[in-house]
């Protein structure tokens, strides 16, 4: 959910969203994955990012009843991204984990996804599904290598000779 939006004080000609989710609305998008990492991942477990107060929402309501503690959804998302980081080797997983972080730190936005190292974004690419993955992080990786290069490959054709042109004759 976007909260607000606002110029980037380095370049007058970008602006910086910033975004706030609540624990209902995660379901592992990229977008949804960055901000965890950033945000909900170094606080403490069964707790949340409290939603900014510039946010709009000043109305206090009345709460539903609900069988789960309040601290219970939160954890419950907290532990399906750390079972996710847990499936990717240590390299590809501190790529992405300090990347963001270190971005996040120093800038005080979530970086965007192209700003991110080819490992960090094989690891991101790999979290960010509605459901956890069945294959390994090496299986799932060497798939991606393998439609990229058919992908590239059915450019080519050949000719009598055997020598590969680009394109279709």
């Amino acid at each position: 959910m976007l909260i607000k939006s606002e110029v980037d004080p380095y370049n007058p000609k970008r602006r910086i969203t910033y975004y706030w989710y609540s624990p209902g609305e995660i379901y592992f998008e990229r977008n949804q994955v960055i901000w965890l990492i950033a945000e909900a991942l170094p606080l403490p477990e069964g707790e949340w990012v409290v939603e900014p107060s510039g946010s709009g929402y000043t109305e206090i309501t009345q709460g539903s009843k609900s069988f789960k503690a309040p601290f219970e959804t939160p954890a419950q998302v907290m532990g399906e991204l750390r079972a996710r980081l847990e499936m990717i080797p240590r390299d590809p997983k501190y790529a992405l984990i300090d990347g963001i972080q270190n971005f996040y730190s120093d800038m005080r936005y979530i970086p965007w996804y192209w700003s991110l190292t080819r490992p960090a974004k094989d690891a991101l690419n790999y979290l960010s599904s509605d459901w956890r993955r069945l294959t390994s992080f090496s299986q799932w990786r060497y798939d991606q290598d393998r439609k990229k290069r058919r992908k590239s490959a059915k450019g080519l054709t050949r000719t009598n000779k055997g020598n590969i042109l680009r394109g279709t004759m």
